[in-house]
C-alpha cells in the first residue's frame, strides 16, 4: 500500500514536469534536458519538446563526456520519459550508481540537435520499517537498519521531520498520549533522499491528567467521595486509575471526552484520602496527577449513653462510632434546648460544669478534618446527683419513731428525699418543700444513725453527716400480777419484755381506793411488789427505761386483790348421814367480803356456799349417804380466796339406784344396778314371790362384792311376780336403805291347734293354754313377708279368734304368745296360711264370634296376689263345663261349636285355694258364613 502511494506520486510528477514544458515548446533545437525524482530505481528525464521533432533517448552507465554523442542509440521518447534501465539492457538500475543520459532531437527540416546530462540514483529503501527503542510523554526513540551507501537519514513523522546521520532518532517535543507514523529515508551521493522506509506506528507516554477536585458526597452518605479529573494529550489513552483511596479504581477513557466524574464507594467514613489520578494506554502510564485531600463524611455516633458521676456536677458520656474521626461535638440538652457544648477527642467524657439534678439528653456528632456527621440520636434522659441536704438532726423520740430535721440543698434541682437508717432505706418522701419528717417502725430501745439524701428523678445526693437517735424501750406486753409467796402482803408482777429489751423495769401498785402507790424496779420480769394489804384489790402498771428514757406505761389486763387472812379454829360437831354442821372464827386483820363453805368427796364436788362475812358457822344438808367428805371454810375478798381451812367426815352408806330387770326366763331374772355415789364395800339382793295381795313369802337374799353391778335369780316359777331389792354397804359394814322394785318371770308358752282361712280377709285360728303358772292375757300376731300386718290381744281365758283385715292372696305367718306384766312367753309354735285370693278384673269375652275360636282376657286381682287362674266354659245346649287351669291373663279356644251360647267364668286360684267367679259374661257363636262359588 505505501508503495502504490509512491508511485502516484511519481506519476504524478511526471504529468507535472510534461505540462510545464509543453508550455516552454520549442519550434525546433533541444538545448538542455533535465533529471527529476531520482530513486533508487529510476528518474524522470525531461526536455522542451519542438513541433514535429522526435526524441530519442540514450542511457548508460557512467558518466557522458562532454563531447561525446550516441545519438546514434537509444530509443524514441516523449519527455517527461521515465528512465528504468540502461538503454539496450532490461536491467534494473542500480541504487546511488551514476548514469549518464543523451536526448536527441530529429527536426522536421531534419535538423539534429542533442543534450546530455548524468544523473545518479538514489540509495535504496529500508526494507524492514524503524523500531521504537524508547518512548516517553513527549518523545519516541527509533532506530534502523543501515541503507546502503546512505550518508544521511531523515526521519519523518506526522507533524515534521529531520536528518541525521546516525541510525537512530529521538523525535521530539511530541504530543503525549498520541499516536505517531514515522518513516526514515536515506540519502546518498545523488544528495537526494531515497524512498520512505514502511510506517513506524508509535505512540507516546499518556500525559498525567489533572485532577480537578475531591468532594464529599450530599446528605448522610459517609462512604463515598466524588472524583473529577481532565485528561491532558492525546486520545490513545485506555483507562484511568484512581490512587489512594481502600481500593484502585478504575475508569475506561471515552474518545473525545475530556473531562470525568467519578463517585467512589466503600471508603472509610471520615477518613482523610489524598487522591491522584494516573492514564494509561498501550505503552505506559502517566505520572500521577496532581493530588488532591479531603474526607469522606464521618458517621453519626450511636449508642450514646450518659450516667451520673460520684459528684453532683458531671455526667459521664460515652458513645460508639464507626470509621474515623478527628475529634466529637458533645452537645448537651435541657428540655430541648442545647445549654452546653463540648468537645472529645475520644468517643468518652465526662461533663463538668452540670446544674445539680437537672435532667439531660447528649447528642454526638462526630467531626473528621472540619466536617461534622450528622448529629446522633439522643442519649437516655439522665441526671446529675443532686447536692445533699445539711444539718440533719434528731429531735424527740418514741419507742418507735424518731423526729428529724434539716435544711434543704442549697442550690440546683431536686424532688424529694430518701432516707436511711443504719445504711438502710426506710422512707422516701415526694416532697421537695419540707426540712422535716418522721422515722417510724424503728427498733426500740437502740442507737440508730440517720442519714439523708435528696433525690432528683432515679438519682440521690451523697449522704448527709449521720444523726444519732436513740429510741425509747417499747411497751411491756401481757403485763398480768399475781400473788407472790406471801400472798396476803405480796403481788408478783409479770410481763413480756419489749423487742429489743431495756435497762430496767418499774411496777406500781395502785390500790382501789387510791390509798396506796408503791413503785418496786428490777432489771428483769416479774417484779414483786411488798408490803401490800390483805384482801385489798389493787391496779398495776409497768413501764421500761432505757438509754433513750421512759418508755409508755402499759396497765395490766385486770385487778389483782391480795389474799385475805384465813378463819380459825375450825371444827365439826354434829353430823348425820345427810348434813354435816362445821363453825370456825373469823380473822381480826385485813379486808374480806364474805365466807365460802365447800364440801367434797375423793370423787366428786359436790358444792361451795358463799356466806356474809360475819359468818361464824354452817349446816350442809343434802349430802350422799355412805360417802366421806372434806369440809372446806375460806374467807373471800374480791373472789379471792385465803388459805383453805379443812375437816373430814363421812356420812352413812347410800341406796343403790339404778335397778332393773335385763332379762327373765320361766325360772330366773337377770337384774342390774348402777353403783352408787361414796364408798361401797359390797351389795346384798334380796327375794321373795309376791302373791295377789303382794304379800312376800319365802325371802331368800346374796351378797356381791362391790365390784358387782348385776345377779342372776334363779329357782322361780314361770309366771310369778316376785319382790327385789338391793343394798349398799358401807366401811362401817351398814347397809343403806333397800331399793326395791317387782319383775315377773316369763309365762309358760302356748301350742297351736288349728288354723284356716276362711275368707279373703279373715283366718281363724285356735290354741292351747299354757300347762302351769299365771298369765294376764294372749297376743295374737300375722306376718306377711316379715311384715307386722295383725296384732290382736285377748285375755287369758279365750284360746279362739279371728284375724281380720288381711290382704287376700297373700301367706300369713300366724303366732301366738302368752303374756305376764308386760313379759311375754317363748313362740312355741308358728303356722303358715295362705287367704283366698280376691276376683279377677276386667274380664273381657266377646259378645259374638264368627267361627269356633275367641279369646278370653281379665286382668289380675286389684288386691293381694293370684298364682294362677281357674277358666270354666259352660255349654249351655248341652250344658257341658269345660275347666282348664291358666298361668296368665289370657285363655284362647278353638273347640266353640258353631251356633251355641256360651257361658265363661274365670277365678284366682293361690295357695291352693280357689277365690269367687267373677259375674258371668255370655256370647253367641253363630255360623261361619261362606262364599258360594
Amino acid at each position: 500500500m505505501k508503495y502504490s502511494a509512491y508511485l502516484h506520486w511519481k506519476i504524478f510528477q511526471l504529468l507535472s514536469l510534461l505540462a510545464l514544458f509543453q508550455c516552454f515548446t520549442q519550434v525546433k533545437g533541444i538545448t538542455s534536458i533535465s533529471i527529476t525524482n531520482e530513486t533508487d530505481k529510476d528518474f524522470v528525464v525531461s526536455w522542451a519538446p519542438a513541433t514535429g521533432s522526435k526524441f530519442r533517448v540514450f542511457v548508460q552507465s557512467g558518466a557522458i563526456v562532454k563531447g561525446d554523442s550516441v545519438f546514434d542509440d537509444g530509443t524514441e521518447e516523449v519527455s517527461p520519459f521515465l528512465v528504468s534501465s540502461i538503454t539496450g539492457s532490461t536491467d534494473q538500475l542500480s541504487p546511488n550508481t551514476v548514469y549518464g543520459v543523451e536526448v536527441h532531437e530529429a527536426a522536421s527540416d531534419s535538423t539534429n540537435t542533442s543534450a546530455t546530462a548524468n544523473v545518479t540514483t538514489n540509495v535504496g529503501q529500508l526494507i524492514v520499517a524503524p523500531t521504537i527503542t524508547s518512548f516517553t510523554v513527549d518523545s519516541i526513540a527509533i532506530r534502523w537498519n543501515e541503507i546502503t551507501n546512505a550518508t544521511t537519514y531523515r526521519v519523518t513523522w506526522n507533524s515534521g521531520s529531520d536528518e541525521t546521520t546516525a541510525l537512530s532518532y529521538t523525535i521530539k517535543p511530541l504530543d503525549a498520549s498520541t499516536l505517531y507514523n514515522i518513516t526514515v529515508a536515506g540519502k546518498g551521493a545523488s544528495d537526494k533522499y531515497g524512498a520512505e522506509s514502511p510506517v513506524l506506528g508509535a505512540e507516546t507516554v499518556p500525559a498525567a491528567p489533572t485532577l480537578d477536585s475531591v468532594t464529599q458526597t450530599s446528605g448522610a452518605e459517609t462512604k463515598n467521595l466524588t472524583v473529577k479529573w481532565t485528561k491532558n494529550g492525546g486520545d490513545s489513552i485506555k483507562f484511568y486509575t484512581l490512587n489512594g483511596l481502600n481500593t484502585t479504581v478504575t475508569k475506561q477513557h471515552i474518545f473525545g471526552t475530556s473531562s470525568y466524574t467519578e463517585v467512589v464507594g466503600g471508603l472509610t467514613p471520615g477518613q482523610e484520602y489524598t487522591v491522584f489520578v494516573t492514564a494509561t494506554n498501550d505503552v505506559g502510564t502517566s505520572t500521577s496527577s496532581n493530588s488532591l485531600t479531603n474526607r469522606t463524611n464521618p458517621d453519626k455516633p450511636y449508642n450514646v449513653t450518659a450516667s451520673p458521676t460520684e459528684f453532683n456536677t458531671q455526667l459521664n458520656v460515652s458513645w460508639a462510632y464507626s470509621g474515623f474521626a478527628n475529634n466529637f461535638t458533645v452537645n448537651i440538652y435541657v428540655n430541648g434546648t442545647v445549654s452546653k457544648t463540648v468537645h472529645s477527642l475520644v468517643n468518652g467524657m465526662v461533663i463538668d460544669d452540670l446544674t445539680p439534678g437537672q435532667e439531660y439528653t447528649v447528642t454526638v456528632t462526630s467531626v473528621s478534618g472540619n466536617i461534622l456527621s450528622i448529629e446522633s440520636n439522643p442519649s437516655n434522659p439522665v441526671r446529675t446527683n443532686p447536692n445533699p441536704p445539711t444539718d440533719l438532726s434528731t429531735g424527740s423520740t418514741t419507742s418507735t419513731t424518731v423526729n428529724l430535721t434539716w435544711k434543704k440543698p442549697a442550690d440546683g434541682i431536686f424532688d424529694g428525699y430518701v432516707l436511711y437508717r443504719n445504711k438502710t432505706l426506710i422512707k422516701t418522701i415526694n416532697d421537695n418543700t419540707t426540712e422535716s419528717t418522721l422515722a417510724e417502725k424503728l427498733e426500740e430501745n437502740a442507737y440508730h444513725g440517720f442519714t439523708l439524701q435528696s433525690t432528683s428523678g432515679n438519682q440521690t445526693s451523697v449522704d448527709t453527716t449521720v444523726a444519732v437517735g436513740i429510741t425509747k424501750p417499747g411497751v411491756v406486753t401481757n403485763v398480768n400480777a399475781t400473788r407472790g409467796p406471801n400472798k396476803t402482803v405480796e403481788v408478783q408482777v409479770s410481763f413480756d419484755p419489749p423487742n429489743n429489751g431495756a435497762t430496767t423495769y418499774t411496777a406500781t401498785t395502785i390500790s382501789d381506793d387510791g390509798s396506796s402507790n408503791t413503785p418496786h424496779s428490777n432489771n428483769e420480769p416479774p417484779i414483786t411488789v411488798s408490803g401490800l394489804f390483805p384482801g385489798q384489790t389493787y391496779s398495776y402498771e409497768v413501764f421500761a427505761t432505757g438509754p433513750g428514757g421512759n418508755g409508755n406505761v402499759t396497765t395490766g389486763m385486770n385487778q389483782i386483790t391480795t389474799a385475805p387472812f384465813p378463819v380459825a379454829d375450825l371444827m365439826l360437831y354434829n353430823s348425820s348421814n345427810t348434813y354435816l354442821f362445821v363453825q370456825w372464827t373469823l380473822p381480826t386483820y385485813g379486808i374480806f367480803d364474805g365466807v365460802v363453805v365447800g364440801h367434797q368427796t375423793s370423787e366428786l364436788t359436790k358444792s361451795s356456799q358463799p356466806l356474809p362475812n360475819n359468818t361464824t358457822s354452817y349446816k350442809i344438808s343434802g349430802l350422799t349417804p355412805g360417802a366421806q367428805y372434806t369440809i372446806t371454810v375460806t374467807t373471800v375478798s374480791n373472789n379471792v380466796n385465803s388459805d383453805i381451812m379443812e375437816i373430814t367426815n363421812s356420812t352413812g352408806a347410800a341406796s343403790v339406784p339404778g335397778l332393773n330387770a335385763t332379762s327373765q326366763t320361766t325360772n330366773s331374772i337377770f337384774i342390774t344396778w348402777q353403783k352408787p355415789n361414796g364408798t361401797v364395800t359390797g351389795f346384798r339382793v334380796t327375794w321373795s314371790p309376791v302373791d295377789i295381795y303382794f304379800t312376800t313369802t319365802d325371802t331368800k337374799s346374796s351378797v356381791v362384792n362391790e365390784s358387782t353391778v348385776s345377779f342372776n335369780i334363779t329357782g322361780l316359777s314361770p309366771g310369778n311376780l316376785y319382790s327385789v331389792s338391793i343394798q349398799s354397804r358401807s366401811t362401817d359394814n351398814k347397809y343403806s336403805s333397800p331399793t326395791t322394785d317387782h319383775f315377773p318371770t316369763t309365762p309358760l308358752p302356748v301350742n297351736i291347734t288349728a288354723v284356716q282361712s276362711v275368707s279373703t280377709s279373715t283366718v281363724n285360728i285356735s290354741w292351747t293354754e299354757p300347762v302351769d303358772g299365771n298369765y294376764t292375757n294372749f297376743i295374737i300376731r300375722a306376718f306377711s313377708n316379715g311384715n307386722l300386718a295383725q296384732n290382736l290381744t285377748t285375755d287369758n281365758t279365750t284360746t279362739t279368734v279371728s284375724i281380720p283385715n288381711l290382704t287376700p292372696g297373700t301367706y300369713f305367718n300366724i303366732e301366738v304368745v302368752s303374756e305376764f306384766y308386760q313379759v311375754e312367753s317363748e313362740i312355741a309354735s308358728k303356722q303358715r296360711v295362705p287367704t283366698y285370693p280376691d276376683l279377677v278384673a276386667n274380664l273381657t269375652v266377646p259378645a259374638t264370634v264368627n267361627g269356633i275360636n275367641f279369646n278370653v282376657t281379665w286382668d289380675p286381682p286389684v288386691a293381694g296376689s293370684s298364682e294362677n287362674y281357674n277358666v270354666s266354659i259352660n255349654d249351655t245346649v248341652k250344658n257341658q263345663v269345660t275347666s282348664e287351669i291358666v298361668n296368665n291373663t289370657t285363655y284362647i279356644t278353638n273347640t266353640l261349636i258353631q251356633g251355641t251360647k256360651y257361658v265363661v267364668q274365670v277365678s284366682s286360684v293361690f295357695g291352693g285355694l280357689t277365690g269367687d267367679s267373677v259375674s258371668k259374661t255370655s256370647l253367641l257363636c253363630k255360623y261361619k258364613s261362606h262364599r258360594l262359588s
